[in-house]
């Protein structure tokens, strides 16, 4: 592989269609935190992030209901299931990411 391409996944692709989409001061517990994810587009963001972690997908989706039948299922892996089968891939309420296209440093501090 170039130094021009990257793998992410099962998918390569030149470094110059990555993007970076963050999404700051979210997922609080006693402080915020940060998700960033270096996707083609927010949609491919927003996989990634249900890959690497549904339950910070589903919280920055706002929980969504979708009246599930059962109490086993994965809530948001239905979800995840549901929309990509209606061709959405973010809810109404979802908090939105910033897209960083330039250079540009982001400093978070911890602490309660």
């Amino acid at each position: 592989m170039t130094e021009d391409v990257v793998k992410i996944g099962d998918v390569t692709i030149s470094k110059e269609r990555l993007k970076l989409f963050v999404w700051e001061d979210v997922l609080e517990d006693y402080s915020t935190g940060i998700v960033c994810v270096l996707a083609m587009n927010e949609e491919h963001a927003w996989d990634l992030i249900y890959k690497e972690c549904s339950t910070a997908w589903w919280t920055l989706q706002d929980n969504p209901d979708f009246k599930l039948k059962t109490q086993n299922q994965d809530t948001a892996k239905d979800a995840y299931e549901h929309m990509k089968k209606k061709g959405a891939f973010i809810t109404d309420k979802a908090v939105r990411p910033k897209i960083i296209k330039d250079a540009r440093a982001f400093v978070v501090w911890g602490g309660g």
